[in-house]
């Protein structure tokens, strides 16, 4: 059985069935039946990201959120717990200022999350051999799942591990990585992945699942071949670990990326 924990569902889980004993949990955030109110005090850069921000938030245009973000003083948003939280820490990120009543014990230091904390108690778990070690695991993936930039897909491959006593949890790792789009994302992968010599398997991993992206390889092809030189070869190195591997499913693929790289 391993730990489980989805939502508002948590229990244990047997891997080979899907089986299981669950149960019921909510947060404290969650049945809070507060209605919190908010006020925009202004910011001292007024961007069009900001402008957007506030306009969304509040159901106003363009030109009355620049007007509130530049004076001050805005009218009244109201809201739950939760989605107060989330747009309290949005502000936070867009260094504008704000105040709320009545006051707000979600948004303290420890109840935000630190990106580079969560990721370390990744690392620091990564070998899933232990109860304990699960649990933080499977609580640091929650908690980072809707907080990522491409510029954490680096950090974030510094926890996957070759010597995991557990794939399937470990496998969270690779959903949460996936979170993350586009070109940025493929780049950073093509970089990063060549360098997990502790985690080979799940570098290649990575990649083949990139590989049998129809959406992805020919996007994939365009950032190796951006890369200088030195790059170039580690990626395709790793590809080739790859095409060693399962020649029969991806030697027709690597091959393909190869020759359009050269």
């Amino acid at each position: 059985m391993v730990r489980y924990k989805e939502n508002n569902i948590q229990g244990w889980k047997c891997p080979a069935c899907g089986n299981g004993i669950y149960t019921s949990y909510f947060d404290e955030i969650d049945s809070d039946p507060t209605e919190y109110s908010l006020f925009i005090n202004g910011t001292q850069d007024v961007t069009t990201e900001k402008i957007q921000y506030i306009s969304k938030i509040a159901n106003i245009n363009f030109i009355e959120a620049k007007n509130i973000l530049s004076k001050g003083n805005s009218s009244e948003i109201k809201t739950k717990a939760p989605m107060m939280k989330e747009i309290i820490i949005r502000l936070r990120e867009l260094d504008i200022d704000y105040t709320v009543t009545p006051e707000f014990k979600y948004t303290e230091a420890k109840m935000i999350v630190d990106k580079k904390t969560e990721i370390q108690k990744l690392i620091d778990s990564s070998k899933l051999d232990s109860d304990e070690k699960i649990e933080s695991f499977e609580n640091a993936i929650q908690a980072l799942s809707e907080k990522l930039s491409c510029d954490d897909v680096t950090c974030l491959c510094k926890a996957f591990c070759d010597d995991t006593q557990n794939e399937e949890v470990m496998f969270g790792l690779i959903h949460l990585v996936e979170r993350l789009r586009g070109k940025d994302y493929l780049r950073e992968i093509a970089l990063c992945t060549p360098d997990m010599t502790d985690a080979h398997d799940w570098a290649m991993t990575l990649n083949k699942r990139i590989l049998n992206s129809a959406d992805y390889l020919d996007m994939y092809i365009s950032v190796i071949d951006s890369l200088g030189e030195s790059e170039k070869d580690k990626i395709l190195s790793l590809l080739n670990d790859i095409k060693n591997d399962n020649p029969s499913r991806f030697a027709e693929k690597i091959d393909y990326l190869i020759g359009r790289i050269y």
